[in-house]
């Protein structure tokens, strides 16, 4: 009898009239699911901790590195665009003083920088 009647709970547990036994801890599916969130969770923080230190030490070797580069071709730029409005008009254009703020008449760009510009 004893097998019969645990052979019926099985049965009804499986065709779904029953509902299942209640698992353990360790056997639970959603404790599991927490426990990999949470992991999940810990190795994203981790991993943009990376990223963020990383992006400073980049923006520190570009700066170190390309920075001059830079200014120096703008510079270069802004000489020939100097040059080529003094061939252009007989005079030089008045600027004065070279800042961070825009001129307001706008330095023309070289085909080289043209180019990178319309691709972006």
């Amino acid at each position: 009898r004893k097998t019969t009647a645990i052979m019926r709970e099985e049965e009804l547990i499986f065709i779904g009239m029953k509902p299942p036994l209640p698992k353990s801890e360790a056997e639970d599916p959603l404790t599991s699911l927490r426990e990999t969130e949470r992991r999940r969770k810990r190795v994203q923080q981790a991993h943009r901790e990376d990223y963020e230190k990383a992006l400073v030490v980049l923006r520190d070797e570009v700066e170190a590195h390309e920075g001059p580069e830079m200014r120096e071709e703008m510079l270069d730029q802004l000489r020939e665009w100097y040059i080529r409005a003094h061939e252009r008009t007989g005079a030089f254009p008045k600027l004065e003083e070279l800042t961070a703020e825009p001129v307001e008449e706008p330095v023309p760009l070289d085909e080289k920088t043209k180019k990178a510009n319309e691709k972006a």
